[in-house]
């Protein structure tokens, strides 16, 4: 089933199960909050939020943005999923991941904070960050 909407305040994205979700034209918004849980997909062209983007995800679904531009920048992951946000232009930016997921980011941030406790993996080569503090408990990696 594929079901259009079109809205210009969009500010929260929910997917719970097997779904999909996907924005090929770009949003533009206030703030932005993506919440996955599950098996699902997130795939969204050049979001901007003039104050927040935040995406949580638990289980082991997939969140993928291509260009994100906002004040700050929060991904906070729970399970074994994936996030990938790429194109960054940021002032925050900030990963932690609770479990075995990946989360990969690239562009540009003023301040970065990466956080790990479990075995997953942040990998954040292609972000660069003006500061960056890191804090991992349990044998994850942070790359940067």
């Amino acid at each position: 089933m594929e079901v259009k909407v079109r809205t210009k305040h969009l500010t929260y994205v929910e997917l719970s199960g097997s779904g999909s979700f996907t924005c090929e034209n770009g949003i533009k918004t206030e703030s932005l909050k993506i919440r996955s849980s599950g098996a699902g997909s997130v795939e969204i062209k050049d979001l901007s939020a003039k104050s927040s983007i935040e995406i949580m995800t638990s289980g082991a679904g997939k969140v993928n943005l291509d260009g994100a531009k906002s004040k700050d920048l929060s991904v906070e992951m729970n399970g074994a999923g994936r996030v990938e946000v790429q194109r960054i232009e940021s002032k925050t930016a900030t990963a932690v991941i609770r479990g075995a997921g990946k989360i990969t980011l690239g562009g540009k941030t003023g301040s970065a904070n990466y956080k790990i406790n479990g075995v997953g993996v942040i990998d954040a080569e292609a972000l660069k960050a003006d500061n960056v503090k890191t804090t991992r408990a349990g044998i994850g990696t942070i790359k940067y």
